[in-house]
């Protein structure tokens, strides 16, 4: 239902056709993810993203209650731009636990200026997320932020906002597809000083962290583990279900559109194959 200029899931723009992920294709999927075949024996973790994850509730609620049934439930994340919340359906998902994940690129004007709709480019995307959320408890809700040159003036400000409106959670993530011009790398470096010293003086102030960033988490992970000599993707039993039905090697496969991705980085489909080569997914990522 938008058209964000800056979403790394460009498979709807200019495609032949629009794909819609069906439950035949992901109760399957999600049976080989849980099952003891997959290496990872700890509590996994479900993510649902989009696209729009709730112009296909009905699914995402479906698929739910169906991990209910599993002996080591896992964690699930659904992320969403927001725009067509209800609370009924947020309560629901709450119900099982699920953390719901908002999309909100920085304030109005910064998030406006990425997050549009297809119909009706002049209506404020932020301005309809916010009306929805009003009055929701914020227990189990969390933001997503991708930071851009165009929405680098006044983001803490609008972190800030997000936190004290109720999210305990607040993430950021760079653009990466954007190429950064020199110019935009120094205010880039000077937000990131600007928002240690703003993250370091409320934590200082206040005795504790003020809200969990799992960027931060990430980086320091992915630092301790190189300079123990081990890459991030090893023992990284991620398994990725595109719409079309297709297990790809990782999400950066969906940045093309879905007929140029499928015979070159398909590796199996949940319906046709039993279970998944664990072994051959390393390799491919190791190469």
């Amino acid at each position: 239902n938008m058209g964000c200029t800056n979403c790394c899931v460009s498979t709807a723009q200019n495609a032949k056709e629009i794909k819609r992920l069906e439950w035949e294709d992901l109760r399957p999927a999600l049976d080989t993810f849980m099952s003891d075949e997959t290496p990872y024996k700890g509590r996994k973790t479900v993510v649902f993203a989009g696209g729009e994850t709730f112009m296909n509730y009905p699914l995402v609620i479906q698929a739910v209650r169906y991990l209910e049934k599993c002996a080591l439930k896992p964690h699930v994340e659904v992320y969403t731009n927001g725009t067509l919340l209800k609370a009924e359906w947020v309560r629901e998902l709450r119900s099982f636990d699920a953390k719901i994940i908002f999309s909100i690129d920085g304030g109005k004007k910064g998030n406006d200026l990425y997050r549009t709709f297809v119909a009706g480019p002049e209506r404020s995307a932020f301005d309809e997320i916010m009306s929805r959320l009003e009055g929701l408890p914020k227990d189990g809700l969390a933001t997503n932020t991708i930071i851009h040159p165009g929405n680098l003036d006044g983001l803490i400000e609008a972190l800030d906002f997000f936190n004290r409106s109720g999210f305990g959670q607040i993430d950021i993530w760079l653009d990466y597809l954007h190429l950064w011009t020199p110019e935009e790398a120094k205010r880039l470096e000077t937000f990131v000083a600007d928002f240690a010293d703003y993250y370091v003086a409320r934590t200082q102030k206040e005795g504790k962290i003020p809200f969990v960033v799992p960027m931060i988490n990430h980086a320091l992970h992915n630092g301790t583990e190189l300079a123990a000599g081990r890459n991030w993707w090893k023992e990284c039993f991620r398994l990725v279900l595109g719409a079309d039905g297709n297990y790809y090697d990782c999400e950066g496969a969906l940045l093309l559109p879905y007929e140029r991705i499928a015979e070159s980085t398909a590796v199996g489909a949940p319906r046709r194959d039993k279970g998944v080569d664990w072994a051959a997914r390393q390799a491919d990522m190791d190469a």
